[in-house]
């Protein structure tokens, strides 16, 4: 296997994806680590009688719609759409939909429908647009109305008479309007409340806004908080340690207000360093934050606070942002959500959070969603609301934010995702009363481990001297065994960092994160989880043969490396069984069953008799009448799975 092609792999693990993993697992993987192998896979679900690796596009205009397994096939369309990794993925993909629409008209998943009609609107295609109008009743009514927008916007943008009434429909913010003049020269500074609106009584709410090199930008959001509604609040602005050119900016934005705060950091420590300065001085009864580019609702503050007055029994509540250019140029493309739930502007009870959670963890990135999500665990999602459809923040593109080419739909660096991986289980130890959840603002010690690049700055590399790579899920004796070579080499001197990578065979089968002792030992040994991406090494070593075809398929400047496999073959990550169904994976079970039986009924072909899993899905795509329903029911399958 090690000198194996693609082609060769994906004929020999295909029926152990199917078996194992499924559409779905091998979507998320494909996600996960920007894989072609796992667009090719997803090629191969999609038309079972299809082998070639050569491309994963344009396959379909030679197949069939009988020959189609149109859950698979949905599922790759929205990987091109969601995640382009070529100039052609999103023709592709308009394509790819174009056909499921006719085949599958308003039964094609939600989640593909909305893709489709994004793309429709971020090439501009309003005939399609129309057509799909008609075709699709599951595209929720603000999508539509984010698309009218983005549309008129985009035929023109300077017209604001034209297209800005349709944004603020979307959002549902018919209560503002334009000023003449904002602190900047664009029209997200411009945004202003039609009648001033004052709610005098009610707690003290703490804002926290950190910066660092600030410029105008700093003075829209600033003067978004001025115009709350709710009067009662103070402004805590942290600045992480800016030069002293940046005092004017500063000055200017304290002397807006009374209620503004200005907290100078000493050292730049980083912005959760600077938020739990800001928590720890905080005088309101409920702490909120905006980051200091964005920009808030005049009734954010009172729209966020109402749910934690009505219900006591609530600690946190999370408002959703629209993400924009400063001029209003709407992220309609599918790579980039349009709108979210912000992690930053959570609004939480102050005595509450310090007393059982504490403070934010002082990394460089993603100590907010950390937090967020460590409440969450703490307290349970019922104490917890999620305000959907709530828009109350503009949420600014630009480049240079902690997000900045870090996180995209559906993928995170591999940086990010060690940590991710660190926190979720310090969190389920905290659910199961195994760990505590109370983080000080300077703890003696880390109660989980950190990628180094989250802890100091200026530690990121791309060459390395050596390169272990495996399914870092969970641990057998040859995973231990690249550890500890790697730690070997890390104390002899070289630069050594490891490639997690999860097996198609078991994208589906077992945990999502990476095991914590790997995470623990990468920690000790300070070896970072670099981005096979963007790395560069002398020397691959790999758990199995296998695995070194994908990395090598997927990155190709790793083809250059001299490389190694500890095993021949695959070694599985959990054993081949079925795991035992929740409700959901009941009712999962139920769809398939079905459409196993309207298969059978209009093809004339037992699926139980097929002799392989090849065979079954060969089957399963066969019968001109039946594969539409069938489609249907494993195309809501898939997006649920999806979902996941």
């Amino acid at each position: 296997m090690a000198s194996a092609t693609l082609a060769e792999y994906v004929e020999s693990a295909l029926p152990h994806v199917a078996a194992r993993s499924g559409a779905g697992a091998v979507l998320d993987n494909a996600f996960r680590f920007r894989s072609r192998t796992g667009r090719v896979l997803l090629a191969a679900l999609a038309c079972p009688g299809r082998r070639g690796t050569d491309d994963y596009t344009g396959f379909d205009a030679r197949a069939a719609s009988t020959e189609l397994n149109l859950a698979a096939y949905c599922d790759l369309a929205y990987a091109l759409a969601a995640q382009p990794l070529g100039d052609g993925d999103h023709r592709a993909a308009l394509a790819m939909y174009g056909r499921a629409a006719k085949l599958l008209g308003n039964a094609v998943p939600e989640r593909d429908q909305v893709a489709h009609v994004r793309l429709a609107a971020l090439h501009g295609d309003t005939a399609l647009l129309e057509r799909l109008r008609g075709t699709y009743a599951r595209v929720p009514a603000t999508w539509w109305k984010a698309v009218d927008y983005a549309v008129l916007r985009a035929a023109a943008p300077a017209d604001t008479g034209r297209w800005l009434p349709a944004f603020l429909d979307f959002a549902g913010w018919r209560d503002l309007e334009l000023a003449g003049t904002g602190p900047e020269d664009n029209l997200l500074s411009r945004l202003a409340p039609k009648k001033d609106r004052a709610v005098g009584d009610g707690p003290l709410v703490s804002v926290v806004m950190t910066c660092f090199r600030p410029g105008p930008e700093l003075l829209t959001a600033v003067r978004s908080v001025l115009a709350q509604s709710w009067r009662r609040f103070e402004l805590l602005l942290v600045d992480d340690a800016s030069e002293p050119e940046y005092d004017a900016v500063l000055l200017e934005a304290a002397g807006l207000d009374e209620r503004v705060r200005l907290l100078r950091q000493r050292t730049n420590g980083g912005t959760y360093r600077a938020r739990n300065r800001a928590m720890g001085v905080a005088a309101g009864a409920f702490i909120t934050g905006l980051d200091s580019d964005d920009w808030a609702h005049p009734r954010w503050l009172e729209r966020q606070i109402a749910p934690l007055l009505a219900e006591p029994n609530l600690v946190m509540t999370v408002a959703e942002g629209i993400r924009c250019t400063a001029d209003l140029e709407p992220a309609v493309s599918p790579v980039l959500r349009l709108t979210e739930p912000r992690s930053t502007s959570i609004m939480y009870r102050t005595a509450l959070i310090r007393e059982r959670i504490g403070f934010y963890d002082t990394v460089l990135k993603s100590g907010d969603t950390e937090f967020k999500l460590r409440i969450q665990r703490h307290f349970g999602k019922h104490r917890v609301r999620v305000m959907y459809g709530d828009f109350l923040t503009i949420v600014r593109q630009r480049e240079g934010s902690l997000s900045d080419g870090d996180v995209s739909a559906a993928w995170v660096t591999p940086e990010r995702f060690a940590y991710n991986s660190a926190f979720r289980q310090w969190h389920k130890r905290i659910q199961q009363s195994k760990a505590k959840s109370l983080l000080p603002a300077s703890p003696p010690e880390r109660p989980f481990p950190a990628p180094r690049g989250l802890l100091e700055r200026g530690v990121e590399a791309e060459r390395f001297d050596l390169v272990v790579a495996a399914d870092w899920r969970r641990l057998d004796q040859d995973r231990r065994a690249l550890l500890e070579r790697a730690a070997a080499a890390a104390a002899e001197g070289a630069a050594v960092a490891i490639v997690h990578y999860a097996a198609w065979e078991d994208a589906g089968v077992g945990p999502t994160v990476i095991a914590a002792e790997a995470l623990a030992a990468a920690a000790e040994l300070g070896i970072e989880f670099a981005d096979p991406e963007r790395l560069h090494t002398d020397r691959l070593v790999v758990s199995e043969a296998p695995l070194l075809v994908c990395l090598q398929a997927d990155y190709p400047q790793l083809r250059t490396a001299a490389a190694e496999a500890v095993r021949e073959e695959a070694v599985a990550t959990a054993p081949l069984r079925l795991r035992r169904g929740s409700r959901r994976g009941r009712k999962d079970a139920l769809l398939v069953g079905a459409a196993v039986l309207a298969l059978t009924a209009g093809a004339g072909v037992a699926l139980i008799a097929a002799d392989s899993a090849e065979a079954a899905l060969t089957a399963a795509a066969t019968g001109l009448a039946a594969a539409a329903a069938a489609a249907v029911a494993l195309a809501s399958l898939a997006m649920r799975r999806a979902r996941r």
